[in-house]
Protein backbone atom coordinates (compact mmCIF):
# COMPACT_ATOMS: atom_id res chain seq x y z
CA UNK A 1 0.00 0.00 0.00
CA UNK A 2 1.19 3.51 -0.68
CA UNK A 3 1.76 5.68 1.80
CA UNK A 4 1.18 9.31 1.36
CA UNK A 5 1.97 12.48 3.64
CA UNK A 6 -0.42 15.07 3.16
CA UNK A 7 2.11 17.64 4.51
CA UNK A 8 4.63 16.67 1.53
CA UNK A 9 1.73 16.28 -0.81
CA UNK A 10 0.94 19.89 -0.45
CA UNK A 11 3.96 21.53 0.08
CA UNK A 12 5.57 19.49 -3.05
CA UNK A 13 2.34 21.01 -5.46
CA UNK A 14 2.52 24.34 -3.47
CA UNK A 15 5.98 24.70 -4.68
CA UNK A 16 5.36 23.16 -8.40
CA UNK A 17 2.51 25.74 -8.97
CA UNK A 18 4.51 28.69 -7.63
CA UNK A 19 7.25 27.82 -10.41
CA UNK A 20 4.71 27.29 -13.21
CA UNK A 21 2.63 30.28 -11.85
CA UNK A 22 6.13 31.99 -12.62
CA UNK A 23 6.89 30.36 -15.62
CA UNK A 24 3.71 31.81 -17.25
CA UNK A 25 4.07 35.06 -15.94
CA UNK A 26 8.04 35.00 -18.02
CA UNK A 27 6.61 33.83 -20.93
CA UNK A 28 3.55 35.76 -21.33
CA UNK A 29 5.21 38.56 -20.09
CA UNK A 30 2.63 39.27 -17.54
CA UNK A 31 3.09 41.23 -14.15
CA UNK A 32 2.56 38.71 -11.22
CA UNK A 33 2.68 40.29 -7.94
CA UNK A 34 4.16 37.64 -5.63
CA UNK A 35 1.38 37.71 -2.99
CA UNK A 36 -0.93 36.81 -5.22
CA UNK A 37 0.65 33.98 -6.77
CA UNK A 38 1.88 32.44 -3.42
CA UNK A 39 -1.93 32.58 -2.66
CA UNK A 40 -2.52 31.09 -6.03
CA UNK A 41 -0.19 28.01 -5.42
CA UNK A 42 -1.49 27.51 -2.16
CA UNK A 43 -4.84 27.24 -2.97
CA UNK A 44 -4.06 25.19 -6.44
CA UNK A 45 -1.62 22.75 -4.38
CA UNK A 46 -5.32 21.66 -2.54
CA UNK A 47 -6.51 19.92 -5.84
CA UNK A 48 -3.12 17.11 -5.45
CA UNK A 49 -5.82 15.64 -2.56
CA UNK A 50 -7.75 14.09 -5.60
CA UNK A 51 -5.01 11.87 -5.40
CA UNK A 52 -6.39 9.91 -2.61
CA UNK A 53 -9.81 9.70 -4.07
CA UNK A 54 -10.30 6.43 -6.28
CA UNK A 55 -9.70 6.28 -9.61
CA UNK A 56 -11.61 8.74 -11.22
CA UNK A 57 -13.04 9.29 -15.52
CA UNK A 58 -10.59 10.97 -17.58
CA UNK A 59 -13.45 13.22 -18.63
CA UNK A 60 -14.23 14.29 -14.54
CA UNK A 61 -10.04 14.71 -14.41
CA UNK A 62 -9.79 17.27 -16.87
CA UNK A 63 -12.43 19.47 -15.71
CA UNK A 64 -11.09 19.61 -12.39
CA UNK A 65 -7.56 20.11 -13.98
CA UNK A 66 -9.32 23.36 -16.17
CA UNK A 67 -11.44 24.69 -13.30
CA UNK A 68 -8.17 24.69 -11.56
CA UNK A 69 -5.92 26.23 -13.70
CA UNK A 70 -8.20 28.85 -15.12
CA UNK A 71 -9.10 30.05 -11.64
CA UNK A 72 -5.48 29.60 -10.61
CA UNK A 73 -4.19 31.93 -13.69
CA UNK A 74 -7.41 34.16 -14.44
CA UNK A 75 -9.16 34.71 -10.59
CA UNK A 76 -6.16 34.80 -8.25
CA UNK A 77 -2.78 35.13 -10.01
CA UNK A 78 -2.75 37.76 -13.01
CA UNK A 79 -6.35 38.93 -12.71
CA UNK A 80 -9.60 38.43 -14.54
CA UNK A 81 -9.30 39.58 -18.30
CA UNK A 82 -11.12 37.99 -21.40
CA UNK A 83 -8.38 39.29 -23.43
CA UNK A 84 -5.67 37.15 -21.42
CA UNK A 85 -7.06 34.98 -19.72
CA UNK A 86 -7.25 31.74 -22.63
CA UNK A 87 -3.41 32.91 -23.06
CA UNK A 88 -1.72 32.49 -19.80
CA UNK A 89 -4.59 29.30 -19.02
CA UNK A 90 -2.71 27.80 -22.67
CA UNK A 91 0.70 28.69 -21.19
CA UNK A 92 0.15 27.35 -18.48
CA UNK A 93 -0.66 23.73 -19.22
CA UNK A 94 2.22 23.84 -21.33
CA UNK A 95 4.70 24.22 -18.68
CA UNK A 96 2.73 21.55 -16.30
CA UNK A 97 2.87 19.31 -19.04
CA UNK A 98 6.47 19.73 -19.54
CA UNK A 99 7.27 19.19 -15.97
CA UNK A 100 4.39 16.05 -15.89
CA UNK A 101 6.40 14.61 -18.68
CA UNK A 102 10.00 15.06 -17.23
CA UNK A 103 8.79 13.11 -14.15
CA UNK A 104 7.19 10.08 -15.84
CA UNK A 105 10.50 10.43 -18.47
CA UNK A 106 12.33 10.02 -14.87
CA UNK A 107 9.81 7.64 -13.66
CA UNK A 108 10.66 4.87 -16.16
CA UNK A 109 14.06 5.19 -16.76
CA UNK A 110 14.82 5.39 -13.04
CA UNK A 111 12.30 2.90 -12.21
CA UNK A 112 11.69 4.85 -9.05
CA UNK A 113 9.24 3.48 -6.53
CA UNK A 114 9.47 7.25 -4.80
CA UNK A 115 6.90 8.88 -7.86
CA UNK A 116 3.74 7.71 -7.25
CA UNK A 117 0.45 9.14 -10.05
CA UNK A 118 -2.72 8.66 -9.18
CA UNK A 119 -5.79 10.58 -10.81
CA UNK A 120 -2.90 12.16 -13.22
CA UNK A 121 -1.10 13.42 -9.44
CA UNK A 122 2.20 13.63 -8.82
CA UNK A 123 3.67 12.43 -5.16
CA UNK A 124 7.56 12.30 -4.21
CA UNK A 125 7.89 10.06 -1.55
CA UNK A 126 9.97 11.86 0.14
CA UNK A 127 10.13 14.06 3.25
CA UNK A 128 9.45 17.25 3.96
CA UNK A 129 13.06 18.74 5.06
CA UNK A 130 14.37 17.53 1.82
CA UNK A 131 11.74 19.00 -0.18
CA UNK A 132 12.93 22.34 1.58
CA UNK A 133 16.08 21.92 0.80
CA UNK A 134 15.78 21.36 -2.78
CA UNK A 135 13.07 24.16 -2.88
CA UNK A 136 15.62 26.47 -2.07
CA UNK A 137 18.74 25.38 -3.79
CA UNK A 138 16.85 25.33 -6.95
CA UNK A 139 15.52 28.85 -6.00
CA UNK A 140 18.96 29.71 -5.36
CA UNK A 141 20.82 28.10 -8.60
CA UNK A 142 17.87 30.21 -10.82
CA UNK A 143 18.67 33.62 -8.81
CA UNK A 144 22.22 32.82 -9.52
CA UNK A 145 22.05 32.08 -13.25
CA UNK A 146 19.54 35.19 -13.69
CA UNK A 147 22.45 37.09 -11.92
CA UNK A 148 24.79 36.04 -14.40
CA UNK A 149 22.88 36.47 -17.61
CA UNK A 150 22.51 40.20 -16.54
CA UNK A 151 25.77 40.67 -16.23
CA UNK A 152 26.46 39.10 -19.17
CA UNK A 153 24.34 41.18 -21.12
CA UNK A 154 26.07 44.64 -20.43
CA UNK A 155 23.32 47.49 -20.12
CA UNK A 156 25.96 49.59 -20.43
CA UNK A 157 26.06 48.99 -24.72
CA UNK A 158 24.93 51.40 -26.45
CA UNK A 159 21.97 51.03 -28.57
CA UNK A 160 19.55 52.12 -31.01
CA UNK A 161 15.80 51.28 -31.92
CA UNK A 162 14.40 51.03 -35.21
CA UNK A 163 10.51 51.64 -34.82
CA UNK A 164 8.50 50.76 -38.07
CA UNK A 165 5.22 52.47 -38.43
CA UNK A 166 3.44 51.81 -42.01
CA UNK A 167 6.05 53.21 -44.51
CA UNK A 168 7.29 55.15 -41.46
CA UNK A 169 10.73 54.49 -39.64
CA UNK A 170 11.56 56.30 -36.28
CA UNK A 171 15.10 55.78 -35.35
CA UNK A 172 15.95 56.79 -31.30
CA UNK A 173 19.00 55.67 -29.36
CA UNK A 174 18.22 53.30 -26.90
CA UNK A 175 18.94 52.46 -23.40
CA UNK A 176 18.77 49.09 -21.37
CA UNK A 177 17.03 50.05 -17.95
CA UNK A 178 15.98 47.66 -15.35
CA UNK A 179 13.53 50.63 -13.64
CA UNK A 180 11.71 50.51 -16.61
CA UNK A 181 9.36 47.38 -15.19
CA UNK A 182 5.80 48.84 -17.69
CA UNK A 183 4.00 46.24 -19.68
CA UNK A 184 1.03 46.08 -21.30
CA UNK A 185 -1.73 44.37 -19.34
CA UNK A 186 -3.72 44.04 -22.45
CA UNK A 187 -1.25 42.41 -24.53
CA UNK A 188 1.58 40.81 -21.49
CA UNK A 189 4.16 42.64 -23.93
CA UNK A 190 7.43 44.99 -22.31
CA UNK A 191 6.84 48.46 -23.03
CA UNK A 192 9.94 50.84 -24.91
CA UNK A 193 9.33 54.30 -23.19
CA UNK A 194 10.22 57.04 -26.12
CA UNK A 195 9.89 60.43 -27.00
CA UNK A 196 6.40 61.61 -27.81
CA UNK A 197 8.03 65.05 -29.63
CA UNK A 198 9.76 62.20 -32.51
CA UNK A 199 5.98 60.76 -32.98
CA UNK A 200 4.05 63.61 -32.92
CA UNK A 201 3.57 63.54 -36.54
CA UNK A 202 2.41 60.32 -36.68
CA UNK A 203 0.00 60.18 -34.08
CA UNK A 204 -3.02 60.01 -35.97
CA UNK A 205 -1.76 57.13 -37.48
CA UNK A 206 -1.16 55.68 -34.03
CA UNK A 207 -4.27 56.33 -32.87
CA UNK A 208 -5.99 53.96 -34.90
CA UNK A 209 -8.08 51.20 -33.73
CA UNK A 210 -5.44 48.18 -35.24
CA UNK A 211 -2.65 49.80 -33.59
CA UNK A 212 -4.26 49.13 -30.35
CA UNK A 213 -3.98 52.69 -28.73
CA UNK A 214 -4.68 53.03 -25.06
CA UNK A 215 -3.62 54.61 -21.90
CA UNK A 216 -1.31 52.82 -19.69
CA UNK A 217 -0.88 54.13 -15.94
CA UNK A 218 2.67 54.36 -14.79
CA UNK A 219 4.11 55.89 -12.16
CA UNK A 220 7.61 57.97 -11.28
CA UNK A 221 9.48 59.73 -8.45
CA UNK A 222 7.68 62.76 -9.47
CA UNK A 223 3.93 61.03 -9.04
CA UNK A 224 1.77 59.29 -10.99
CA UNK A 225 0.23 59.77 -14.65
CA UNK A 226 -1.02 57.77 -17.93
CA UNK A 227 1.29 56.76 -20.79
CA UNK A 228 -0.01 56.70 -24.21
CA UNK A 229 0.63 52.91 -25.55
CA UNK A 230 -0.12 51.66 -29.12
CA UNK A 231 1.81 48.68 -31.31
CA UNK A 232 4.02 49.18 -34.29
CA UNK A 233 4.72 46.82 -37.09
CA UNK A 234 7.86 46.21 -36.19
CA UNK A 235 10.44 47.56 -33.81
CA UNK A 236 14.39 46.28 -33.92
CA UNK A 237 16.76 46.63 -31.10
CA UNK A 238 20.79 47.69 -32.61
CA UNK A 239 23.94 46.49 -30.58
CA UNK A 240 25.83 49.23 -31.51
CA UNK A 241 28.95 48.13 -30.89
CA UNK A 242 28.62 44.54 -32.40
CA UNK A 243 26.03 46.04 -35.45
CA UNK A 244 23.66 43.05 -34.83
CA UNK A 245 19.75 43.49 -35.01
CA UNK A 246 17.33 41.66 -33.16
CA UNK A 247 13.48 42.06 -33.64
CA UNK A 248 11.34 41.72 -30.60
CA UNK A 249 7.72 41.87 -29.17
CA UNK A 250 7.12 45.41 -27.41
CA UNK A 251 4.67 47.78 -27.14
CA UNK A 252 5.64 51.44 -27.59
CA UNK A 253 4.80 54.00 -24.78
CA UNK A 254 4.85 57.68 -25.43
CA UNK A 255 6.77 60.34 -22.49
CA UNK A 256 7.25 64.43 -23.17
CA UNK A 257 10.37 64.63 -20.73
CA UNK A 258 12.10 61.65 -22.93
CA UNK A 259 15.20 61.50 -25.00
CA UNK A 260 16.17 57.55 -25.49
CA UNK A 261 13.96 54.66 -26.00
CA UNK A 262 14.39 52.92 -22.51
CA UNK A 263 13.51 49.18 -22.36
CA UNK A 264 14.21 46.89 -19.83
CA UNK A 265 17.11 44.24 -20.57
CA UNK A 266 15.26 41.29 -20.68
CA UNK A 267 14.62 42.49 -24.32
CA UNK A 268 18.14 41.36 -25.34
CA UNK A 269 18.56 37.86 -26.20
CA UNK A 270 21.72 37.61 -28.31
CA UNK A 271 22.74 41.37 -29.60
Amino acid sequence: MQVIYVDVLLFFNFCVNYFLLRGTAFLTHTPCRIPRCLLSALLGSFSALVILLPPLPLAVNLLIRLGTAAGMNGVLCFGLSRRTMLRQTIWFFCCSMLFAGFLMFLQQSTNSRRIFLGNQCFYLQLSLPVCIFCTLLAYGVLRLWHAVRMRCRHTDVPYRVYIRIGSETRIQTGLADTGNNLVDPYSGLPIIVCSRQAFSDLLPQCQKKQRHYHYVPYGTVSGTSLMPVFQADEVLLQNETTGARQQVAARIGLADAQEQAIFHPNLLQTI
